[in-house]
């Protein structure tokens, strides 16, 4: 509960790795209470405090790779992938001088899924597939887990198969680290997209069912949101559109993050517009579409520039 203000008596005494700390501490927190923007400002703080020095230190750029990593979840939940990639690439030439293995696969990690939204898929594969090659040197099963896990979003386009072994074996160490939330629900909920683009109805329907029963036994409310889209899936591929919607609406309505509300919300308007809602469709898509232009959410905002062109030429708007 002093996190807080033991990062201000750090960062006034000038004990920089104790007010990075706690300010990282903070950061979490503020993170694991959804309150994204609170968490964003923290990160922001430690990282100014380490990058105003005039001389890095090795041990200073083991900490400043370490806040990196960390402060990219709540990038991430933000959906800020431009300001994201920026970040990244600006000390992407150091990640090789970062002894840690590790560390250092998870900011390559870390990259290459932000490069997946940006839409530059062929720079994602290549540095996931850095990422996984260090973790299996390092022997590190975290860092496997979410390179495999990542991998499964990068491979959407032309290699489902390939996505979907990536995703099994994530899916496998998720099982067994207990602690890590975020890794069994981003597997999970990859393997139910992979299983939404191959039609596979009841492996959809048992995924939603875990993440929704995951997310309710731990209180976590972004699985419970990617389990709600996991729903939306299942009914879509049935052409059940009414049901997909409430799933999507429910989506959207418990998520506490910008970038899980626009996953929901892009399906929410294709799921109004086969059903023949036009009206209905449009909001959510222009949505999307704005999110994307100001933040680079290029992967849903293709979608959804898509479905919003089919709006606007059955409006006669040419």
């Amino acid at each position: 509960e002093f996190y807080e203000t033991l990062s201000f008596h750090f960062s006034q005494a000038k004990s920089l790795h104790k007010a990075v700390d706690y300010l990282i501490k903070s950061g979490e927190k503020s993170l694991s209470r959804y309150a994204i923007q609170e968490s964003h400002k923290y990160y922001k703080k430690a990282y100014n405090l380490i990058t105003d020095k005039q001389n890095e230190k090795e041990n200073e750029r083991e900490l400043l790779f370490d806040l990196l990593i960390k402060w990219s979840l709540v990038y991430y939940y933000r959906g800020d992938f431009k300001e994201h990639t920026e970040l990244l690439k600006r000390h992407e030439n150091e990640a090789d001088l970062v002894n840690d293995k590790e560390k250092r696969g998870m900011f390559y990690g870390w990259l290459g899924f932000v490069l997946q939204f940006r839409m530059e898929l062929e720079d994602s594969f290549r540095y996931l597939n850095k990422a996984l090659k260090l973790g299996e040197e390092a022997e590190s099963q975290s860092l496997i887990g979410y390179a495999c896990t990542w991998l499964v979003f990068s491979c959407m386009e032309g290699l489902i198969g390939k996505g979907a072994i990536y995703g099994k074996r994530a899916f496998e160490i998720a099982k067994d680290i207990e602690l890590d939330q975020y890794l069994y629900f981003k597997s999970l909920g990859g393997m139910g997209h992979i299983y939404y683009q191959q039609g596979k109805r009841k492996r959809i329907s048992e995924i939603a069912k875990r993440l929704l029963d995951y997310g309710t036994r731990h209180s976590n409310v972004r699985c419970m949101t990617v389990g709600h889209i996991c729903s939306g899936y299942h009914h879509e591929i049935a052409g059940d559109f009414p049901s997909a919607i409430k799933c999507y609406q429910e989506a959207m309505a418990v998520s506490k993050d910008p970038i899980y509300k626009h996953w929901a919300g892009v399906f929410l308007g294709t799921a109004y517009l086969s059903n023949g809602q036009l009206k209905e469709a449009e909001a959510p898509l222009y949505e999307v579409v704005s999110y994307s232009q100001k933040y680079g959410y290029g992967i849903l905002g293709t979608i959804a520039y898509a479905a919003d062109g089919i709006v606007l030429i059955e409006k006669g708007h040419m």
